[in-house]
């Protein structure tokens, strides 16, 4: 037991060493102009200047980073290098602690002493669950926080199938109200996951009904979308949202569509996952009398789980979402299938090997991309300080960006800003000037730059930034009678 504590210890270590040189000190504090960081940056701001987040969301990992980066300011830091500081601490120490959870669980499924040299493949991979070096930690901070929460959520659910009390009940809702105060769609994915252990119980238990299931699953929800209203109401009313669309813009939805989709994708994607499936529920029947009740219950949870993030009648933005959680269960159905259902050893060492590779090259490649991208974000925050001090801004003036870019707005030029979506006209009385900022590169139709009015004054042009401001409302731009902008004028 101590050299395997000794292991993991030496494993997180590293892990948390290298996303603190790549991600800490190899890292300016310009990103790129697509990068939610800022995000997380301008709502700890808005915690420590204000005491509430500007923009409303789940709070636990903001007022994590306020709590830090306060302390760091007692400390004689400057406030924002402390946030900068304190953000990138924690998400460098969060995803490597990762291996803590997924061994616990290892250790409830395997029992024995010591774990097999096999199994600590899976535990290497772990701290860089794919795209967690730099692209997670930086787009996605709730989620890695969340990933965190859901590993130990999962490892206690592994030791209720075979130690159901009320202290693990206890355990299992603390831990389900940490992820619904961290993220939405972690608590999405958690109620998948009981649901995926409610499926179990009435495949393997036909004749009997679990109250006590049914009144978790149904209890979990209730509490979610309560959190969600009283927080967050815009993230509950994406709720209806995606219910509203998700089976029109679902792979099934576009398979039996009149209008023209790529069906052979949506073929693709309802088939393959489905088929894959259908073979690990044959792999899992074949050897399941081999099995404990427990690993019998949590192998065929983890096969339902896998196909509940991604089932068919989502919408793709949304299955693209929940395939965010698919390593976790993935890796443990990985483990059942070597340790019980392969016998070949090539084939076992084909799929260790592929591990290894895969998560050695998709860590490479994370890396090497960060090194390029600083190269260039270097060029680019020089020029938007140049315009900075030319332009002089002040917190009375706003700036609309398409999404991605106005918190740089927020962060970096210290104004206000907005995506076009929430102007309003009223907005010209309220600031001293309104502006537009687009950056040159990166131009795409999910975020397309805002379309610039005749009305509209060159401030600053340059080979990265392009600067307008507008004085009165553009008509080529249509607002509804109470003056929020809803659409541009068709040509």
């Amino acid at each position: 037991m101590k050299k395997e504590t000794k292991i993991l210890s030496i494993l997180i270590f590293v892990a948390f060493v290298i996303r603190v040189l790549v991600l800490w000190i190899g890292r300016p504090e310009f990103v790129g102009w697509f990068n939610h960081t800022y995000y997380y940056y301008v709502e700890t701001k808005g915690i420590l200047q204000n005491g509430e987040l500007p923009f409303p969301d789940m709070p636990l990992l903001f007022y994590i980073y306020a709590g830090t980066s306060k302390f760091l300011t007692l400390m004689g830091i400057e406030m924002n290098t402390a946030i900068v500081m304190s953000t990138r601490l924690w998400m460098s120490i969060i995803p490597s602690i990762l291996p803590i959870p997924i061994y616990l669980t290892i250790k409830n499924i395997y029992k024995e002493e010591p774990l097999p040299k096999w199994i600590w493949i899976f535990l290497f991979v772990c701290p860089f669950y794919p795209f967690s070096i730099l692209q997670m930690p930086e787009f996605l901070q709730k989620n890695v926080l969340g990933i965190l929460l859901l590993s130990f959520f999962i490892w206690q659910s592994n030791i209720a199938l075979n130690k159901s009390n009320l202290k693990r009940l206890v355990i299992l809702v603390a831990l389900f109200l940490l992820i619904v105060l961290t993220h939405y769609g972690t608590a999405a994915t958690t109620i998948l996951y009981v649901a995926s252990i409610t499926i179990t119980f009435f495949m393997q238990n036909s004749k009997k009904v679990n109250f006590k299931l049914i009144l978790g699953l149904f209890s979990g929800l209730s509490i979610a979308l309560t959190a969600f209203y009283f927080i967050d109401l815009q993230r509950f009313n994406r709720v209806r949202y995606y219910i509203d669309r998700i089976y029109d813009s679902s792979s099934l939805g576009l398979l039996f569509s009149s209008g023209e989709s790529d069906k052979s994708t949506a073929v693709f994607i309802l088939i393959i996952p489905l088929l894959i499936v259908v073979f690990l529920f044959k792999c899992y029947k074949s050897v399941r009398i081999k099995l404990s009740n427990e690993n019998n219950s949590f192998w065929l949870t983890n096969i339902i789980f896998c196909y509940l993030l991604i089932l068919p009648i989502y919408d793709l933005e949304l299955m693209g979402r929940f395939a965010i959680y698919l390593g976790l269960p993935v890796l443990f159905v990985l483990i059942y299938m070597i340790r019980y259902y392969l016998k070949k050893t090539w084939l076992k060492k084909l799929i260790l090997g592929f591990l290894i590779f895969g998560t050695l090259i998709i860590g490479f490649g994370d890396i090497v991309k960060g090194y390029w991208d600083n190269q260039n974000n270097d060029i680019i925050s020089e020029d938007l300080m140049k315009m900075k001090d030319t332009v002089g801004f002040t917190k009375n003036d706003l700036i609309i960006a398409r999404n991605g870019v106005e918190h740089i707005s927020n962060w970096f030029l210290n104004t206000k800003s907005c995506i076009i979506t929430s102007f309003n006209t009223a907005d010209f009385h309220k600031y001293n000037r309104v502006f537009i900022l687009n950056p040159t590169e990166g131009r795409m139709s999910m975020l397309s730059n805002i379309h610039v009015p005749s009305n509209a004054i060159d401030i600053y042009v340059s080979e990265h930034i392009e600067l307008y401001e507008i004085e009165s409302q553009p008509t080529e731009w249509v607002f509804n009678d109470k003056g929020d902008w809803i659409n541009y004028k068709k040509k």
